[in-house]
């Protein structure tokens, strides 16, 4: 089993949400956001090929987030289904895009 942990506490509401926002709860939200599909694309184009290329390899893959990487486990699966044999998503954050 290879477990690859993506560190990202400086970039997570750049990265992991699904959509852009510009308010949060009636609050002005400034925070760079919603560039999931890129995160993806990095995952898909970069990091897996990585991987594939310096280690021996299975498809079967697993991808598990929690809060917003739990919402961007949900992204992935509705439109990538078939890069991972399983998504598991913890606690996401379905309150991500919720207008007031």
């Amino acid at each position: 089993m290879i477990l690859i942990e993506i560190s990202n506490d400086k970039n997570r509401t750049r990265d992991l949400p699904t959509s852009t926002i510009t308010t949060k709860y009636g609050i002005s939200y400034n925070e760079q956001n919603g560039k999931a599909a890129n995160f993806l694309k990095f995952i898909e184009e970069e990091l897996l090929p990585y991987v594939e290329r310096k280690y021996p390899f299975t498809t079967y893959r697993t991808l598990i987030g929690h809060s917003d990487a739990g919402l961007f486990s949900i992204y992935s699966l509705i439109n990538h289904p078939n890069l991972f044999a399983n998504y598991l998503s913890i606690y996401p954050s379905l309150d991500w895009n919720i207008k007031n």
